[in-house]
């Protein structure tokens, strides 16, 4: 389990560096960072919805699709 989340980090730090590279994201925002981030709340989404509603959980991908653009 530890190497997949670690795969999905790498790809996400990738994908936001080809991002940042495409002026998608700004020059001072970190991959790294920005990827540990989304990894961090993919997880804690997928723990939520072992009781959470659908609404609730879109809750939480609204909220951190705020903080992040």
């Amino acid at each position: 389990m530890t190497a997949l989340r670690r795969a999905v980090q790498d790809a996400l730090e990738h994908r936001f560096e080809q991002l940042k590279a495409e002026g998608g994201l700004r020059a001072d925002q970190s991959a790294s960072a920005l990827a540990r981030y989304v990894a961090t709340v993919g997880q804690g989404i997928a723990v939520q919805a072992g009781g959470a509603t659908r609404e609730e959980l879109m809750t939480v991908v609204e909220f951190s699709a705020r903080t992040v653009a």
